[in-house]
């Protein structure tokens, strides 16, 4: 990676400190759980306005409750998109699991670093592990030519109910000519084909929760 200005290492230490914020207590307060649900996940918007404020980004929060977390293993990555077609491989990646303890509640989350001379970059994160900075200035090409940019909870407040080895959208960044359209519902495939299909760079966070059994 190349060489990143005092700005954007200024920008670092404050997302550093907001996810370290991030920890606390109890995330859920009155969940039933279904017996077939592995892990729940909900979107939490707490911190999007410090990064308004702060002009260093944006970033997409989630609070995640695994049932079985010493069985579970949680997969999340950024699919990318350019003129409707997907590049072949995740933009980032993240992967951790087996909990020392039988359920897990944090958060996990990604966020979106405004760098000089579009030097952007993404990370994801959990409150225990988080992937590297991922430079994504090529992927999104020159932002002056994409007036319109938008990020989006892929989710209702209910949240997303996951079972075990089930993929789920849970978020869309979105850059584009012409006009951006909100309200997409990441459940329905057909809805997030016309999300691609419609904007010249789209960025999907999804995420998936698998039950591994135990090696005794």
């Amino acid at each position: 990676m190349k060489t990143v200005g005092g700005s954007v290492r200024f920008k670092m230490l404050v997302l550093f400190a907001i996810i370290m914020l991030l920890s606390g207590c109890s995330l859920f307060e009155g969940d039933t759980e279904d017996k077939n649900e592995i892990a729940v996940i909900h979107a939490d918007d707490s911190y999007a306005a410090t990064f308004k404020e702060l002009g260093i980004g944006k970033v997409g929060n989630y609070k995640l409750k695994l049932h079985r977390a010493d069985r579970s293993w949680v997969d999340i990555w950024v699919e990318g998109y350019k003129k409707g077609k997907k590049i072949d491989e995740p933009i980032a990646a993240l992967s951790y699991g087996r909990s020392p303890h039988e359920t897990y509640e944090g958060r996990v989350g990604l966020a979106w670093i405004y760098g000089a001379n579009n030097k952007d970059m993404i990370k994801l994160y959990t409150e225990s592990s988080s992937a590297g900075m991922v430079a994504i200035d090529q992927f999104i090409g020159d932002k002056s030519e994409l007036g319109r940019t938008g990020w989006e909870y892929t989710m209702g407040e209910e949240g997303v109910s996951l079972q075990s080895g089930e993929t789920a959208l849970i978020g869309s960044f979105r850059m584009n000519k012409g006009s951006i359209r909100s309200g997409y519902e990441g459940t329905h495939p057909e809805a997030v084909q016309e999300m691609i299909q419609s904007n010249d760079t789209v960025m999907l966070l999804k995420i998936k929760v698998s039950e591994k059994e135990n090696n005794r």
